[in-house]
């Protein structure tokens, strides 16, 4: 299962409450379906708020959701993944993570700079177990000029 989140930051008396209402919501939406703690569950996007280290009002939440599936970061090794522009062009922070249940079946994790965005790409290769399937039919150009094919 992967859930791809995107909480727009909305600001009341200092609290980020887009990002209170997404964390719950991604609880409570993981709770009506039938996901197991065994199934494979990689959560990934733009949080807004940093989850190693969230405000108070955001920290039970965030709890929650680690827990609920006994969900890892995938990146926790303290770099940035956002750099602000602008008259906050010195300012950084930790907005965008993979969380996932099972990280011991990735190959790796790394974050690349993004020159269309003041956010890091972040990617992670997981090591799957699918069956094999057969290699596709190759065709030359020839073949596909054939009105016939």
């Amino acid at each position: 299962h992967l859930i791809n989140v995107y909480s727009h930051t909305t600001l009341r008396n200092g609290r980020n409450v887009q990002s209170a209402k997404l964390i719950q919501n991604i609880v409570h939406k993981l709770q009506a379906v039938n996901i197991t703690r065994n199934d494979v569950l990689i959560i990934c996007g733009d949080f807004n708020f940093d989850l190693t280290s969230p405000p108070r009002y955001l920290a039970q939440c965030s709890k929650d959701l680690l827990d609920l599936y006994n969900l890892k970061y995938c990146f926790n090794n303290g770099e940035h993944t956002w750099r602000g522009v602008g008259a906050r062009a010195n300012k950084t922070s930790k907005l965008d993570y993979i969380l996932a249940n099972r990280t011991n079946n990735y190959n790796y994790c790394k974050l690349y700079n993004n020159a269309f965005s003041d956010h890091k790409i972040l990617v992670v290769a997981y090591k799957s177990k699918l069956s094999a399937t057969p290699k596709p039919i190759r065709y030359n150009c020839n073949t596909l000029k054939n009105t016939l094919f």
